[in-house]
């Protein structure tokens, strides 16, 4: 799928250069919005007065040659910001990078686009896994796609099946090294986890993400004082794996894992809740230019 989405405006056209509601909520009291104008995505707080669009229902509409068509997302490989180095890179596989797809091909990972974009390209294929080979036991999010069933010699000869359809259909190809057939009594790894028949665990490979990303920010603790983005980072980074670890028996991985390896520093800066499921950042009241917390923020205090 490309990574710019064209809209004719004389069809579903009409929006001005800001920030639209979209009908997502983040939370209770946040959603989520579109900017027209750069193509970010990010979520406010509801009671913020962006733009709304009414939609009953799109048409299928040809695109003429004069046709005004309308950019509504920006191409990310032409309009980022790079702040890593490029020596990081070494060893990326091309395919792993925007910057080496074909023009309007590619969406950056992570991004809520390319969850969506998934469901509505590979819709055709959900239906038929489902129906036309009347597979029962199947699932997929976004592109991990998992098939249970008792009869292994059945299993692997899905195979030149659903490679013919993924790319007759839709132009796909199966990855050579992620097909794994696996008895249920071993574990079936997926999505960051190892599903067996009465416990789900975590994988050994989330964990040494995690363990690896605690080292990266004591690291950056031990050298200076973290700045405000170092901070945000750190509790987004850190945030992402107590936020998938919650949903399965890891309290106990999860307080081992930061006794041990969470640096003293963090916790000034950071405070985790009772469950160990997310961390806050710490707000420090602002003191006065003579050094002095001033008199409304000593009544709080006290």
């Amino acid at each position: 799928m490309g990574a710019c989405q064209h809209l004719c405006e004389s069809a579903v056209g009409g929006f001005s250069d800001n920030n639209y509601w979209s009908s997502t909520e983040n939370s209770a009291n946040n959603a989520w919005k579109q900017n027209f104008n750069n193509g970010n995505q990010n979520n406010n707080n509801k009671s913020v007065g962006w733009c709304v669009r009414a939609v009953r229902g799109f048409e299928q509409a040809s695109v003429s040659p004069g046709c005004n068509v309308r950019r509504v997302f920006y191409d990310p490989a032409a309009h980022c910001v790079i702040k890593g180095k490029r020596s990081n890179w070494k060893g990326l596989p091309d395919d792993k990078s925007l910057f080496h797809s074909r023009p309007g091909c590619g969406l950056p990972i992570g991004n809520l686009t390319s969850q969506v974009f998934a469901n509505f390209y590979l819709n055709s294929f959900d239906h038929f896994m489902k129906h036309t080979l009347a597979l029962r036991y199947y699932g997929r999010y976004v592109d991990d796609v998992v098939v249970v069933h008792q009869d292994p010699a059945f299993l692997n000869s899905l195979l030149p099946v659903i490679r013919a359809y993924l790319q007759q259909e839709l132009g796909l190809i199966l990855h050579p090294k992620k097909i794994f057939l696996e008895h249920y009594t071993e574990g079936v790894k997926y999505l960051g986890v190892v599903l067996k028949p009465r416990r789900i665990y975590v994988a050994n490979r989330t964990k040494g993400n995690m363990y690896r990303a605690l080292l990266k920010y004591n690291q950056i603790a031990q050298t200076h004082k973290p700045w405000h983005a170092e901070r945000t980072a750190f509790q987004s980074s850190i945030n992402s794996y107590l936020g998938l670890m919650k949903h399965y028996h890891t309290y106990s991985l999860r307080r081992s894992m930061l006794r041990k390896h969470l640096s003293p520093w963090w916790l000034r800066l950071a405070k985790a809740n009772a469950r160990l499921e997310k961390f806050t950042l710490k707000i420090r009241p602002r003191r006065s230019k003579r050094g002095r917390f001033s008199k409304k923020q000593r009544l709080k205090r006290v």
